[in-house]
């Protein structure tokens, strides 16, 4: 995935699950990778995804803990849900 000069988004789910049908859905456009030490979740696998592909989280909304910014390796909390 190519990072550079785009936000980039970190998502926490409730469930391992989600995690990985967000990565099979998004492909290369998603990276997994373990929660940082500084934010919690409960199923301890977060998603990195740009902001154009934020949209398509839209559909597993009720599975998702967190949503974060990430700028210069600190997390802005989103609050997204409606």
């Amino acid at each position: 995935m190519d990072i550079k000069n785009q936000q980039m988004i970190l998502i926490t789910f409730f469930s391992q699950y989600y995690a990985f049908l967000l990565k099979q859905t998004l492909k290369d456009r998603c990276t997994l990778k373990s929660v940082p030490r500084s934010l919690s979740s409960s199923c301890g696998i977060c998603a990195l995804i740009n902001e154009e592909d934020f949209p398509s989280i839209n559909v597993f909304s009720d599975n998702i803990d967190r949503v974060f910014y990430i700028n210069d390796n600190k997390y802005e909390e989103i609050i997204w849900k409606k």
